[in-house]
């Protein structure tokens, strides 16, 4: 879904590209897609208030009679699983970014091509990963969480350069390599999202992700466009980006296949008891093993 918002604004920015000459869009031209998302917004608005709470935190607010603290009973296994979170949200966040943002930027102004011709490829880009990541969530049904995803991120870490190399190879090879790093990043955006969730009780899981995700978010994926830019300029090897974003790959990988339990039998709506006795364990509560 969220390349298909990207695919839809790449879409209309490439008819405003054909249909408007260079002074129109940078005098008035640009501003058509702002307008046009502010009503999206607020539909979006809408949907987010009026989403309705998981069963099983419903459950758990019921029991507990109060307002749910997620930071109460924060243990080291929380803050483990945030570390975690942000190690792989980073090679993900990077990747996204590249893929929705940069390498249309990568093909008009280092390759050279036309902001349409441009625009074009990584919208062909963004269909084939987006028909890709429902059979990336199905692997990861079939073979567990964790074998899948750190395959991928060594996968992404070992193409990103052979990537950028076949960017700029021509317009038949640059659709190529967008579809290899597709393949690679699917794989770990639906796997990004499906275990950042299944690693939090449900007392901590929006409090806990969020955090762990926008940590790597905000430090590495982010950043990633305007890091990538400064290597190129700095350096002059347009191959730069590449190497950037394999290092980060392939640590994450490396990391997450050392640390990441396999989340994939994990009930989202099991009842939380278990796992808080087995904290309070943990933090030298008084929960004698028996009772656990």
């Amino acid at each position: 879904s969220a390349a298909l918002g990207t695919l839809t604004a790449s879409t209309l920015v490439l008819l405003l590209t054909v249909s408007l000459t260079s002074a129109q869009m940078s005098s008035w031209g640009w501003r058509i897609p702002f307008l046009l998302a502010l009503p999206i917004g607020v539909v979006a608005l809408i949907m987010r208030v009026k989403a309705v709470e998981t069963e099983v935190f419903v459950k758990l607010r019921e029991k507990e009679k109060a307002p749910i603290n997620p930071f109460k009973g924060f243990g080291k296994e929380e803050v483990k699983s945030i570390l975690i979170v942000a190690v792989f949200a980073s090679a993900a966040g990077l990747g996204i970014y590249y893929f929705f943002t940069y390498f249309n930027v990568f093909l008009s102004t280092t390759v050279g091509l036309g902001s349409s011709t441009a625009i074009g490829l990584t919208a062909v880009g963004l269909i084939l990963y987006s028909v890709m990541c429902p059979f990336a969530g199905l692997i990861g049904d079939l073979w567990g969480r964790k074998r899948p995803f750190v395959i991928a991120l060594i996968a992404l870490g070992l193409v990103a350069v052979p990537v950028f190399m076949l960017l700029r190879a021509g317009v038949v090879a640059a659709v190529a390599g967008l579809i290899l790093f597709g393949l690679a990043q699917s794989v770990v955006n639906v796997s990004t999202s499906v275990v950042l969730a299944e690693m939090f009780r449900a007392r901590s899981r929006m409090s806990g992700g969020a955090i762990g995700h926008n940590i790597g978010l905000a430090l590495v994926g982010g950043t990633g466009p305007l890091v990538a830019a400064a290597l190129v300029s700095s350096t002059g090897n347009p191959l730069a980006p590449g190497f950037y974003l394999g290092a980060v790959a392939i640590l994450a990988g490396v990391i997450t296949w050392i640390f990441l339990p396999e989340t994939g039998k994990r009930s989202m709506f099991a009842d939380e008891s278990a796992s808080l006795k087995a904290q309070e364990l943990e933090l030298g509560g008084s929960t004698t093993p028996a009772q656990a």
